[in-house]
């Protein structure tokens, strides 16, 4: 990517605000001190995206299954999980790079994991689940044997961290994939194990509530799981009604609906402005919440928002956000294992932190040997914060460029569809942007600047911005 160091000037000029999709705030984002933390470049982490994506890769197992960091693939017994958020990096870092060894990654990934679903009851008695795997030295897929002394659930055996949350990953990664190929037939190849990864989360389902237990040997309901099970729901709703499945499309939207009503309803603690992060099998709540204790305290709060459950000006989130900030002021420059939080931070238009966060992430954690694939799916994320491509849309390899006052892309679809063109910049009165040569009017959303489109198959169109 081409930049030049005046762009600087230019961007201090126009970017008093930036907002994300889906801003906390209904007015137009502030960020007093956004000078202070805006480099010499925009977009500010795009180039970062494809690093992430080739750590990511780097995980990745010649069969399709992705370690959990770098340090675990390169050692004598490869640990895979389907609890993995690496196949939806790649897709978005497919999406906003146009490299399609991303999204040839994620495939292999969810193509990986079909092949080993559980397609009759496991040894809990649940059908369609996934083993966690590791990889020997010989080449061998194998199931990881767990002990006590590792996992009280799974002793004696082979087994998984959650059957509510871990296997349903692979169907949001297979929804994802859809979207920017829209390959209905590769939906229809695994007709069958979606039904059985649906089934997966039902069989630990409380009718009394609508949530989850976590494990079938462990008689827990977490406020992260269950949010995650929200949000694969949601992707499992929209595989079905692909699938012309429409009963078990209502049966997912029907689930959700109660999840979120039992969330927001008995989960929210009112009088002490927090929510209950455990439910036993007892029915007892966790009594007390320590946001000075950093996991599962205080992170479980940020997860209702950052799935869905709950919206960004919902008055919970507001809360939660307020709280969160003023017992851990500095989270942005010591918890750098938990990107998520900036994810938040963008949706709740809190950039300085996000910035600095982002940063310090990149620049001391993305080469560690524990580095995260699953952390790596947010930090993507968090690099798309002042400009995003969402639908089908998907970058031309190598056309980005910005210099001097033009920032310029090429961009295309796979399948006939369209999404938005981003980008998070305020101000600059004489700001025009141009596709295909023809000026375009210039929507905007919170501070964003908005435009839709509509593509054909394989249709290649550019897109210039001049500041």
């Amino acid at each position: 990517m081409k930049t030049d160091k005046i762009l600087l000037a230019i961007i201090i000029l126009i970017s008093m605000s930036i907002c994300f999709t889906g801003c906390g705030r209904a007015e137009q984002c502030q960020s007093s001190s956004l000078k202070q933390i805006v480099p010499n470049v925009f977009p500010v982490f795009y180039e970062r995206i494809e690093n992430v994506g080739d750590y990511i890769l780097s995980c990745q197992i010649p069969q399709g299954g992705l370690c959990r960091n770098i340090g675990e693939r390169s050692g004598k017994e490869a640990f895979m999980t389907t609890y993995c958020f690496g196949g939806t990096a790649l897709i978005k870092a497919f999406q906003m790079t146009g490299k399609k060894e991303y999204l040839d990654g994620a495939k292999k990934f969810i193509d990986f994991w079909m092949a080993y679903q559980n397609k009759e009851p496991d040894r809990f008695g649940v059908v369609g689940t996934f083993y966690d795997k590791y990889l020997n030295e010989k080449g061998e897929i194998k199931n990881h044997y767990y002990d006590a002394a590792e996992s009280v659930s799974n002793k004696g055996g082979a087994g998984y961290d959650a059957s509510d949350a871990d296997g349903p990953t692979i169907a949001w990664t297979a929804w994802e994939y859809y979207k920017l190929t829209g390959d209905r037939q590769y939906l229809e190849q695994y007709r069958e194990n979606f039904k059985l990864i649906l089934k997966s989360m039902q069989a630990t389902v409380d009718l009394a509530d609508w949530l989850t237990y976590c494990h079938p040997k462990w008689s827990f309901k977490y406020l992260m799981d269950v949010c995650e099970v929200w949000a694969f729901l949601d992707s499992l709703e929209n595989i079905f009604h692909q699938l012309s499945e429409q009963q078990l499309a209502e049966d997912c939207r029907l689930w959700k609906d109660n999840i979120r009503q039992t969330i927001n309803k008995n989960w929210w603690n009112s009088e002490r402005g927090w929510y209950y992060w455990y439910l036993d099998g007892g029915g007892n709540y966790n009594k007390d919440m320590n946001w000075h204790k950093w996991y599962p305290d205080a992170a479980e709060q940020i997860w209702p928002v950052l799935w869905g459950v709950t919206s960004q000006q919902q008055t919970e989130t507001q809360i939660v956000w307020k709280e969160f900030n003023e017992n851990i002021p500095d989270w942005h420059r010591k918890d750098l294992d938990w990107p998520a939080v900036s994810t938040v931070a963008i949706m709740m238009c809190d950039y300085d932190k996000a910035f600095a966060h982002t940063n310090n992430i990149l620049a001391k954690k993305l080469n560690a040997r524990d580095f995260q694939t699953n952390q790596g799916y947010f930090v993507i994320r968090n690099c798309c914060v002042d400009f995003e491509l969402t639908g089908s849309l998907h970058l031309v390899t190598d056309s980005l460029s910005v210099i001097g006052n033009q920032f310029k892309f090429d961009f295309s679809s796979i399948p006939d569809g369209g999404g938005s063109i981003i980008i998070r910049l305020n101000k600059g009165e004489k700001t025009s942007l141009y596709i295909d040569g023809k000026q375009q009017a210039i929507g905007r959303e919170n501070g964003r600047i908005v435009v839709p489109v509509q593509i054909k198959t394989g249709q290649v169109k550019s897109f210039r911005l001049s500041f």
